[in-house]
């Protein structure tokens, strides 16, 4: 009867062991306090774990090296384990191993799924992913509205307002301060200052228009800590248009 299941014949090895299999399944849910109506689904995983194929595992080195990459279903391996060792256990000793680690599975997968999260967790998840949807949401406005800030500066009259993009770029990428930026451009520091916040404003304008947020209060408690998509959102922009000169170098030749 094994040897005919280990060659795929599950008959009558069915006709033998379905009774008995499944009264072992009733058993095990009783033992281990799992309801009657997850029998079913356990017995059938049980039918599936004897049809499938597996490695053989041999119990001493000798018997390894036997039955080196030997696979087969159960009965096949347990057919098998009697060609190499004399004093193997009995088919239904095994049998039994595999309803038990079949019920030990379905506890496991029960318990994690009664497992309710600790009180205190809850609130730590929702909040951490309300500042990840935040962060990616300020990050998108950033990126949308800083093409649009550098475009407008290249397009613009007057000098000064060329060179906005430009002095909020070193401010908030390359970390210059007013008076530094004042020197390289060859002006006084509280005229950098002034298009500096010029800049910002003229920022918060576009954020303004890209994010529909509409007190302009509320927008800028959104972007509080925002430095580095505010970086990267200007890196990104002065990126698309690099073989172009940008503001300030024209602003130095002319």
């Amino acid at each position: 009867m094994l040897q005919q299941a280990a060659q795929g014949d599950w008959e009558p090895f069915f006709n033998a062991y379905l009774k008995p299999c499944w009264r072992e399944v009733v058993f095990a849910c009783r033992a281990r306090g799992l309801p009657l109506e997850d029998a079913n689904e356990l017995f059938q995983d049980l039918c599936l774990r004897l049809m499938r194929e597996g490695r053989f595992r041999a119990a001493s080195e000798a018997a390894a090296h036997v039955a080196a990459d030997y696979r087969g279903n159960l009965p096949a391996r347990y057919l098998q384990s009697r060609k190499v060792s004399v004093a193997s256990a009995r088919f239904r000793t095994c049998l039994k191993g595999v309803l038990q680690h079949v019920v030990l599975e379905a506890l496991r997968k029960r318990r994690r799924r009664e497992r309710p999260l600790p009180q205190d967790v809850e609130p730590f998840v929702e909040q951490s992913v309300t500042r990840s949807l935040k962060r990616a949401w300020v990050q998108h406005c950033l990126i949308a509205a800083a093409p649009l800030l550098k475009h407008s500066c290249e397009t613009a009259r007057t000098r000064g307002q060329r060179r906005l993009f430009d002095i909020l770029y070193r401010t908030a990428v390359l970390g210059e301060s007013p008076g530094r930026i004042a020197v390289e451009l060859g002006i006084d520091r509280t005229t950098a200052s002034c298009l500096l916040t010029q800049a910002q404003r003229k920022l918060l304008a576009l954020l303004h228009q890209v994010s529909r947020v509409r007190d302009q209060t509320e927008l800028k408690e959104l972007l509080a800590g925002s430095g580095a998509p505010l970086a990267q959102a200007l890196r990104e922009a002065a990126g698309e248009c690099a073989a172009q000169p940008s503001p300030a170098s024209r602003d130095q030749r002319g």
